[in-house]
């Protein structure tokens, strides 16, 4: 892996690794679909098929979750905490009364908040796709904030980052707060189409953003910058992929 450059901006544009997933692992709940229960051969796909409520939650599930992948700010992390829940599903809760060395069965009650927490977060990676406006003026970039994914909202610093001569991209770090976590920061990448620009990828993950640095690698150019709470991930593979860029 050779490093390129250090950009000073707030950003956040990662490359994700798609996750490997044996057969065994998902068993036969498909990535995006429902259990099907004439095909369930696992003692918690039984548990739920025995289960109308809990039936009826794998279904919301299997509906909600094409809308986010086709939709959402970063899909190819979204990827893979989505095959990490239904590997989480099937394995069980930890039990801390064991230290959390193992995992137990979770019963019927605790099945379901699992899957209506779930349920929740994907409603909520809806509800910021939908608030994602199909394009804005470039002149807005440091004016606003565009979505709708914090409250009290303000653009502390945004800029532009230029690929080649054919590809320009713009950025916008965000503040404000949201109900759940209190104070926050988002992150906007647009695609610049003359004097319009495009949202392609966004989170709200952190509560702040650093300078991300620019690696090439064997699948492209990524760019990666941590948050204070996690290291987001967002495919930029369509506008890398054999680009050097310029700051």
């Amino acid at each position: 892996m050779r490093r390129l450059s250090l950009l000073m901006l707030y950003a956040l544009l990662a490359g994700c690794g798609a996750e490997a997933q044996s057969k065994s692992e998902t068993s036969s709940a498909a990535v995006a679909g429902a259990l099907d229960c004439a095909e369930a051969d696992h003692a918690v796909e039984r548990q739920i098929c025995a289960d109308s409520t809990l039936r009826a939650l794998d279904r919301q599930v299997a509906e909600l979750w094409p809308q986010v992948s086709a939709r959402a700010g970063r899909p190819t992390t979204l990827r893979h905490q989505h095959g990490q829940w239904l590997r989480d599903r099937l394995a069980g809760e930890w039990d801390w009364q064991d230290g959390g060395e193992t995992r137990r069965p979770r019963d019927a009650e605790e099945l379901r908040q699992f899957h209506e927490d779930y349920i929740e977060a994907l409603q909520e990676e809806v509800r910021l796709a939908e608030g994602m406006p199909e394009s804005v003026a470039v002149s807005s970039l440091a004016d606003a904030c565009v979505g709708v994914g914090l409250n009290q909202c303000s653009v502390p610093v945004a800029g532009f980052l230029n690929l080649d001569r054919e590809r320009r991209l713009a950025w916008q770090v965000q503040d404000g707060v949201t109900e759940a976590n209190g104070l926050s920061a988002g992150f906007v990448l647009f695609e610049v189409e003359g004097r319009q620009m495009r949202p392609v990828g966004w989170a709200y993950e952190g509560v702040t953003y650093e300078a991300p640095s620019l690696f090439e690698t064997d699948q492209g150019t990524w760019s990666w910058s941590p948050a204070a709470t996690e290291a987001l991930a967002i495919t930029m593979q369509t506008f890398f992929t054999g680009s050097t860029p310029r700051a």
